[in-house]
């Protein structure tokens, strides 16, 4: 028996000992070189990830048109509520509709993207109705709030009349049958906060706690 280093080697010849230290040395540095072009893969979408964020909040544009085709909302037919400063605008995702806020500011505007950190949103599901759930979205620098009813049900197809006490303007835009989540949303925009709100679905009033909906921060609190 030879032992050298950590290496104990039974009968072996001194050639089989420098083969096996060889063959140790490689395997160590192949592990090497995969872990460093691991680490630098990772460092390399790191970076990419940071450009794109802080690219977002540097980049404007001089129409919300421009910042929803670069976005990727290319369908003409897309009907968009505006706010004080900013505007909401659907498109059809991977799974079901997608409402993006577009902020503006001095006449440029930006994508959701340079503006994710304040975006606020809250939702309740309809206690009263299958399928139907409430979002309220908001743009930190207003007082407003947008209003979004989502319908999942299987009757979702059929475009029904939402009103609100407060005669807000719905739009509504409809997926297609191949989406995971198919459903129809009804949005639109409170310029301000009402205190006593009530919303209807085809005249039957929605079931939700409008207030925790408007303040989540507040009633959380209480």
């Amino acid at each position: 028996m030879r032992v050298f280093g950590s290496i104990i080697v039974f009968g072996g010849t001194f050639a089989d000992i420098v083969a096996a230290i060889v063959t140790m040395r490689a395997a160590r540095k192949k592990r090497y070189r995969r872990m460093r072009k691991g680490i630098l893969t990772m460092f390399i979408m790191s970076i990419m990830v940071l450009v794109v964020y802080y690219g977002a909040k540097m980049i404007t544009f001089s129409t919300l048109n421009q910042a929803m085709r670069v976005y990727g909302i290319k369908d003409q037919k897309v009907q968009v509520v505006y706010g004080e400063h900013s505007a909401m605008a659907p498109y059809e995702g991977l799974t079901d509709i997608s409402l993006e806020i577009f902020s503006e500011k001095n006449g440029r505007w930006k994508m959701p993207y340079g503006n994710l950190d304040q975006i606020l949103e809250s939702g309740a599901a309809d206690s009263q109705s299958v399928g139907l759930s409430i979002f309220i979205y908001w743009y930190a620098n207003e007082q407003g709030r947008y209003i979004v009813v989502q319908d999942y049900s299987s009757g979702y197809r059929d475009e029904k009349t939402v009103a609100d006490s407060e005669q807000t303007e719905f739009l509504t835009y409809c997926t297609g049958e191949s989406n995971i989540l198919p459903n129809r949303a009804y949005y639109g925009y409170l310029a301000e906060v009402p205190e006593n709100y009530k919303l209807t679905l085809d005249g039957k009033e929605v079931q939700v706690d409008w207030k925790e909906l408007f303040y989540p921060t507040e009633s959380a609190q209480e």
